[in-house]
C-alpha cells in the first residue's frame, strides 16, 4: 500500500528546468514544469485560460498597429489601435461607429513609430510624444467625436541664451514678423519651435492727463505752468517758468521749443509692462479714472481697477485723494488710463504747479519675448508669429531657440507630478526633464528671480549619455533611463526650483515597453527586454530597490524580447506580456500575498500587442492577433473572453477569435465568419464541444441546431506537475522509482481533460458524467475526480493534465496514490 500526497497550490506557476534540483525552495513545492495556456490564480489553483472574441480586422492588416487604452473613468474607458496614419476607436466589445464607418482620426506616426509613442492622460485628454514629432493632444468630446491637435507649448523651454556675435532682428514686436539673422542660423527643423528674443529695456513713464486728446495744441492759446497738451501723437507739458515768462505761445511749438517737455510717447497714458507696473496720481483733481489692460485674446480692453478724487478750489476740501499702487505682471501687458471725467484743479491759495495729473510706469530691465517659427526661407531669414510679446525690433545677442523642435527633437516621455506636466528626452538633451507650472501644463515660463511656481528643467547628471524613456509620477517622480532608475523627490517641502533633487536609485536600466503600475509598485522591463523587473520604495533604506521577477522562470524570456505588457488588475491580477515572437507570457502577481506565478500562452497566429480597460464586470484585455487565412496575413483586434459567465458552460468561451449566437431560435447554420475562412473550427453548442468544422463562405454548418452557440479556433491547454518530492525517513523521493496508483484531482467547476505522466504517454479521461438527463450537456463538476492513473515505476513522478476540448478546467490540488520502489 502507498501513501498519499498532496499539491495543494500551484502559485509558483511555471519554472525553469535550471530550478528542477532546487527541492529545497518553497516555490518548488507550489511549482510547475509545464503552464500552457493555463493561468495560476491568486490563491493557488490553477484554470485554463479563457478564449479570444473577434472584434474587428485592423484597418491596414499589411502594417502593425499597437493598442493602448484612454480611460476617463471606471465607467468610460476605451481601446485605440494607432495604425500606420491613424487612430480607431473601441469600447464595450466593439468597434466604434458613425453611419456605418469606423470613427477615425488622422495621425502623423507610422508604423515604424508605433513602438516609440508614450502617453499620459488627463481627463478626456490623452498627451502623445514621440522623439520626432510635436507633442499632440488627444480630445473625446463623445463616442464618436475625436480631434488630435498640437500640443501648444508656450513660455519654453528654451537651449541655453546665445554666446556668439550672431543677432537677430524681428521687423516688429507683435503679430506675424520676420526675423533676421546675421550670420547663417535657420534650419528647416526650427518650424513649430520656439525663438526667445531679448532686450535690455529702459524703464518707461506715460505721464499726463487722461483725457488729453481734448486739449490738443493750438495757436495762440495760454498754456499754463504744469499744464498738459497733444501734439503729434504725443502728450506734453508746460514747464517750470512758462506762465511766469507772459510769452504767448503761439509760435512756440511742442517738440521745437524747450519751455514743453515729452511725457508720453502717446496721446494717452499707455505703457507696456514687462515686469511690473505702478500707477501714480499726483496734485489736486476731481473725477473717475479707469486702468485698463489689452486683453490678446479677446482683442479689447478690460478693466483691472478704477480710482476717483473729489478735490475743489476749497482750501479744505476734503475729497481730494491721491494714489500709489502697482503689481507684477506674468508676460508683456499693455495699459492704459480712461477717464471722461478727470479735471485739473488749482486749489485755494495754491498754483498751477499743483494741478493734478497721473503717471503710468513701467519698470526697466532685460525682458524677452517669445515667437513660434513657422516658416523658414533661407539660412539668414524666417517668419515667425509672436507669441509674448517681443521688447523691441532691433537687432540683439540676447536670443535662444527652443528646446523642442525638428532641429533639437521632441520630447519623448512624458507624465505628471506635484501639478506639473513633465516631458523628458530630446534627441539633444536626453537625460533632460522638463516641468511645466503648476497647473499650467502649456506653460514653461520662468522668471527673474525665480519663483516657486515656476516651470523646471531637470538635467540627470550621469557617467553615460543614456536617454530618459519612461517618467512616473506617484509621491516621488520615479524616472527610468536606458540604463538606471531615478527618484527626484522634494521631501516634506514643496517642489520648486530650488528644491528637485535627482538620485540614482539602481543601475538596471528600462527598455522602451511602458511601465505598470501594481499598487506602489512599478513593474519594467529591462534595457535588453527579457528581464522583468519590480521597483518600489523601501522604508529601511529610505529609497527604491527592485527584484528580477522573470528569474524563476527565465526559459520563457532568454532570448525573446517583451514588446508589450497590460495588467488586468480585475479578477486574477494578471500581467499579459508579448513576446516578439508571438507568444504570450502571463504573470500572476500579487506581491502582498507572495504570489508570483509565470504562465506561457499561445494561439494559431502571433499576439502583437496588449491593452487592458476597466470593464463593469472584470478587467477587459484587448490584443492584436495576427493570423494567416487562406495564404494571406491578417491582424484582429480581439478582445480576452469572459472565462466562464455566471458558471454557465453554454456562455463559455474557450476558443480564440470566437464569435457566439445566444437566441431563441436554434439554429444549425452561422454566418458571420470569414476571418476564419478555410480554417479548421471548433464549436461549443448548448453545452457540447462539436468539432472537424471547416469555414466555408463565411459559414458553417451544425448536424443539430442549437440557440447557444460558439465557434472559433482550438487551442490545447496543459498542466505538469514538477519532479515529486516528499520527505521520507530516509531522505529524499529525488531519483528514486516511484509510481502513482491513483489519482484524486480536486476541481471546481471542470469538464473534459485528460490525465497522464507525461505528454507522450496514454492519457486517461477523468469520468464526469453521472445523473444528468438524456440530450442535456454533461454538468461541471467540482470537488474530487478520482481515477486509476495510466503508467507505472518512473524516477520523475509527475502529473501531466491536458485539454484539448472547449471546456473549462480549475485544478485545487493533485492528491496522488504514491509507492516508493528502490
Amino acid at each position: 500500500m502507498g501513501f498519499y500526497g498532496i499539491q495543494p497550490s500551484f502559485a509558483g506557476g511555471e519554472l525553469s528546468a535550471a530550478l528542477y534540483g532546487r527541492v529545497d525552495m518553497a516555490k518548488y513545492s507550489v511549482g510547475l514544469a509545464r503552464c500552457r495556456n493555463a493561468f495560476v490564480h491568486a490563491y493557488g489553483g490553477v484554470s485554463n485560460r479563457p478564449g479570444t472574441e473577434f472584434v474587428s480586422e485592423v484597418k491596414d492588416s499589411s502594417k502593425r498597429v499597437r493598442l493602448t487604452f484612454f480611460q476617463y473613468s471606471t465607467q468610460a474607458a476605451y481601446v485605440l489601435e494607432f495604425g500606420h496614419g491613424y487612430i480607431r476607436f473601441y469600447t464595450d466589445g466593439y468597434r466604434i461607429e458613425s453611419s456605418g464607418v469606423p470613427v477615425e482620426v488622422a495621425s502623423p506616426y507610422t508604423e515604424e513609430m508605433l513602438s516609440e509613442l508614450n502617453f499620459v492622460q488627463s481627463a478626456d485628454v490623452l498627451f502623445i510624444v514621440h522623439p520626432d514629432v510635436r507633442p499632440k493632444m488627444l480630445s473625446r468630446y463623445s463616442h464618436t467625436s475625436w480631434t488630435l491637435t498640437d500640443f501648444d507649448f508656450k513660455n519654453g523651454p528654451f537651449m541655453d541664451m546665445n554666446v556668439t556675435d550672431t543677432t537677430v532682428r524681428a521687423s516688429g514686436v507683435t503679430g506675424g514678423v520676420t526675423l533676421t539673422a546675421s550670420s547663417p542660423l535657420f534650419k528647416a527643423g526650427h518650424v513649430g519651435g520656439l525663438i526667445r528674443i531679448g532686450a535690455d529695456v529702459a524703464g518707461y513713464t506715460s505721464m499726463g492727463i487722461p483725457n488729453a486728446p481734448a486739449y490738443s495744441w493750438e495757436f495762440n492759446r495760454q498754456w499754463p505752468q504744469g499744464s498738459f497738451c497733444t501734439h503729434k501723437g504725443r502728450m506734453w507739458r508746460a514747464l517750470d517758468g512758462y506762465r511766469e515768462s507772459g510769452v504767448e505761445t503761439s509760435k512756440r511749438e511742442p517738440g521745437a521749443d524747450s519751455i514743453w517737455e515729452r511725457v508720453s510717447d502717446t496721446e494717452g497714458l499707455e505703457i507696456v509692462a514687462y515686469k511690473s507696473w505702478d500707477l501714480q496720481t499726483s496734485g489736486f483733481w476731481r473725477g473717475t479714472i479707469y486702468l485698463e489692460r489689452w486683453d490678446e485674446d479677446a482683442g479689447l480692453w478690460k478693466e483691472v481697477r478704477s480710482y476717483s478724487s473729489a478735490a475743489s478750489s476749497s482750501s479744505n476740501s476734503s475729497g481730494a485723494k491721491n494714489f500709489n499702487e502697482g503689481g507684477d505682471v506674468e508676460e508683456p501687458t499693455r495699459f492704459r488710463i480712461r477717464s471722461s471725467s478727470f479735471a485739473q484743479v488749482v486749489p485755494d491759495g495754491g498754483g498751477d504747479v499743483d494741478r493734478g495729473y497721473v503717471s503710468l510706469i513701467a519698470s526697466g530691465g532685460e525682458f524677452y519675448g517669445t515667437a513660434r517659427v513657422t516658416a523658414v526661407s533661407s539660412e539668414f531669414s524666417a517668419s515667425a508669429e509672436v507669441l509674448t510679446r517681443l521688447p523691441d525690433a532691433s537687432a540683439t545677442k540676447l536670443w535662444a531657440f527652443g528646446a523642442w523642435s525638428g532641429e533639437n527633437g521632441w520630447p519623448s516621455s512624458i507624465g505628471f507630478f506635484n501639478q506639473r506636466m513633465v516631458f523628458g528626452a530630446t534627441r539633444r538633451q536626453p537625460q533632460t526633464l522638463w516641468f511645466s507650472r503648476p497647473d499650467l501644463y502649456q506653460d514653461f515660463s520662468t522668471t527673474i528671480p525665480t519663483a516657486d511656481d515656476d516651470a523646471i528643467s531637470i538635467t540627470l547628471v550621469a557617467e553615460q549619455v543614456n536617454a530618459i524613456r519612461h517618467i512616473v509620477g506617484m509621491s516621488d517622480l520615479l524616472v527610468f533611463t536606458a540604463a538606471s532608475e531615478w527618484r527626484i523627490s522634494p521631501g516634506d517641502s514643496p517642489f520648486t526650483p530650488s528644491n528637485a533633487p535627482a538620485r540614482v536609485q539602481s543601475y538596471y536600466g528600462a527598455s522602451a515597453v511602458s511601465p505598470v503600475l501594481v499598487g506602489n509598485i512599478v513593474l519594467f522591463v529591462q534595457n535588453q527586454g527579457s528581464t522583468l523587473r519590480n521597483f518600489g520604495y523601501m522604508l529601511e533604506s529610505d529609497g527604491y530597490k527592485g527584484t528580477d521577477l522573470s528569474v524563476l522562470a527565465k526559459h520563457l524570456l532568454e532570448g525573446r524580447t517583451l514588446v508589450s505588457m497590460a495588467l488586468q488588475r480585475e479578477p486574477w491580477g494578471v500581467l499579459w506580456c508579448v513576446r516578439d515572437d508571438g507568444a504570450l507570457a502571463g504573470l500572476t502577481y500579487l506581491p502582498e500575498h507572495d504570489v508570483m506565478a509565470w504562465h506561457l500562452h499561445t494561439t494559431q497566429g502571433a499576439f502583437e500587442s496588449v491593452a487592458s480597460i476597466p470593464g463593469a464586470v472584470q478587467d477587459e484585455v484587448w490584443f492584436v492577433v495576427r493570423r494567416t487565412v487562406n495564404g494571406v496575413t491578417k491582424r484582429y483586434v480581439e478582445r480576452l473572453a469572459h472565462r466562464l459567465p455566471d458558471g454557465d458552460l453554454k456562455r463559455a468561451i474557450f476558443l480564440d477569435s470566437a464569435l457566439s449566437y445566444h437566441g431563441a431560435e436554434k439554429l444549425s447554420s452561422f454566418g458571420g465568419l470569414s476571418h476564419l475562412e478555410g480554417m479548421a473550427v471548433s464549436a461549443l453548442a448548448d453545452g457540447f464541444v462539436v468539432s472537424g468544422l471547416v469555414v466555408k463562405d463565411g459559414k458553417v454548418s451544425l448536424k443539430h441546431a442549437a440557440s447557444d452557440v460558439t465557434i472559433g479556433l482550438p487551442y490545447v491547454s496543459e498542466v505538469k506537475t514538477l519532479r515529486m518530492e516528499m520527505g521520507l525517513k530516509d531522505g529524499s523521493m529525488q531519483a528514486r522509482y516511484k509510481a502513482i496508483s491513483r489519482l484524486f484531482i480536486r476541481v471546481e467547476k471542470t469538464l473534459g481533460g485528460r490525465v497522464g505522466d507525461n505528454e507522450g504517454s496514454i492519457l486517461d479521461e477523468p469520468k464526469y458524467r453521472s445523473d444528468e438527463a438524456y440530450g442535456c450537456h454533461t454538468r461541471l463538476r467540482t470537488g474530487d475526480i478520482e481515477l486509476s492513473f495510466p503508467g507505472g515505476f518512473n524516477r520523475a513522478g509527475q502529473i501531466y493534465f491536458r485539454q484539448e476540448e472547449p471546456l473549462p478546467f480549475t485544478i485545487l490540488a493533485f492528491i496522488p496514490e504514491v509507492t516508493v520502489g528502490g
